[in-house]
């Protein structure tokens, strides 16, 4: 009996020990939930190209959480479209397997909520920036940003609006509503 109480308990160790089975996961456990209204507008038609990503305190993408359709495929490419995003995600060298898994189709217009289970982002604990982006016509866009703290109590933000290169005078309501939840 004793033999076996030892040779169980040998085994948790060497388990423990050399699989990581045991470690406690470098990474912020709970989720971060980004929610927004695209909005319909009159008088204009907007494209409705979409990106909602985090930054560091450096400035640095840790994770684009979701990018529709077009704007993945080749519109991080042209002018004007989301270049907050597009000028420093490095988009083009990505995986296919990262950009399958954050590409939508373009946002309808209703609420919205992406997710991302923090583990699985590998976002360590700590404060972020969150940014969601959409783009109306020609060069004009609008960004919500705000920050928002991972890892420790459950929080909220509100995120703050503004446009790229102006507001549109017609389409800049067309995003509203951005605000970040992280819960536990």
């Amino acid at each position: 009996m004793r033999f076996g109480r030892v040779c169980v308990l040998f085994a948790a160790v060497v388990f423990c020990g050399y699989s990581g089975g045991c470690r406690k996961s470098p990474y912020a456990s709970g989720t971060l939930a980004i929610c927004y209204s695209i909005n319909s507008v009159e008088g204009v038609v907007p494209s409705g190209q979409t990106v909602v990503w985090l930054e560091d305190a450096a400035g640095e993408i840790v994770s684009t959480l979701m990018v529709s359709d077009y704007l993945s495929m080749g519109g991080h490419k042209k002018e004007g479209i989301c270049p907050a995003w597009s000028g420093k995600s490095g988009w083009g060298t990505k995986e296919q397997a990262d950009i399958a898994a954050v590409t939508r189709a373009t946002p309808e217009v209703k609420q919205h909520v992406s997710k991302a289970d923090c583990r699985k982002r590998k976002l360590m604990a700590g404060r972020y920036r969150y940014f969601v982006q959409v783009h109306i016509v020609k060069d004009y866009n609008i960004l919500y940003s705000g920050e928002i703290l991972i890892g420790g109590e459950d929080c909220e933000d509100i995120a703050r609006v503004s446009w790229e290169p102006e507001q549109h005078d017609k389409g800049g309501t067309a995003l509203s509503g951005v605000k970040a939840r992280y819960y536990r």
